[in-house]
């Protein structure tokens, strides 16, 4: 029981989705529950509750409406609630819809704004916070990085944004050549030519059989001498 474990054991999880919660057991026991529980708000930092329910036979829907009154009334600021009623739903069928919504709701802010402002800083920090409030270190993926820096390398205002970007995903990602390789090129496109062939070297330690990386990092020491 999902209300169960929050209220007994907030500490295994930062977010909880009940599903079409069967509230009405034991005459409201969880209702009562939780409303005796949220009065030490120090056991609920920085937790998150998604209920969902739906068209139910018997009590059900009294016994929700009850919790939601519960939470409206005494949920501390700490915990962050959504309720959301699926009209079209059955018992049955309401998990999947439910579960996509739950996850929307705990992972909402993540994506970053697309615009003229972005920037190097703006990501970290955005990154940053997402973590801090999700309760673990939050990174934003390979891919998604490699796709800002190379926008970033095209504008001469944001040359150093796009160094910082690939440099974020070697750190990110130390064990994988292709970052190494973003890096290497960027790095040649701005002139700096031995730091290129460091990062191309070290790509070429973690995949010494690649032979583009051998005959690239053989073109650029030629280059250098």
């Amino acid at each position: 029981e999902t209300l169960f474990c929050l209220n007994e054991y907030p500490d295994l999880f930062s977010a909880y989705f009940a599903i079409s919660p069967s509230l009405w057991w034991d005459k409201g026991y969880m209702v009562a529950m939780t409303k005796a529980k949220l009065k030490s708000q120090v056991e609920f930092q920085n937790k998150r509750l998604f209920l969902a329910d739906c068209p139910e036979a018997g009590p059900f829907t009294n016994y929700v409406r009850q919790f939601n009154a519960v939470m409206s009334k005494s949920k501390p600021s700490s915990i962050e609630f959504q309720h959301t009623f699926y009209p079209t739903e059955n018992h049955g069928t309401i998990v999947s819809k439910a579960y996509y919504d739950a996850l929307r709701f705990v992972y909402k802010g993540w994506d970053i704004a697309d615009n003229d402002t972005k920037s190097t800083a703006l990501i970290k920090a955005h990154y940053a916070g997402l973590g801090k409030k999700l309760g673990y270190d939050v990174q934003p993926p390979l891919g998604m990085v490699r796709d800002w820096a190379d926008d970033f390398i095209q504008d001469p205002k944001k040359v150093q944004d796009a160094l910082d970007l690939y440099r974020l995903n070697t750190a990110n990602f130390p064990t994988e050549s292709e970052v190494f390789v973003d890096l290497c090129e960027a790095l040649v496109k701005v002139g700096k030519l031995s730091e290129a062939i460091t990062a191309l070297k070290t790509a070429q330690s973690l995949a010494p059989s690649d032979a583009v990386i051998r005959a690239r990092l053989e073109t650029l020491q030629g280059r250098r001498r």
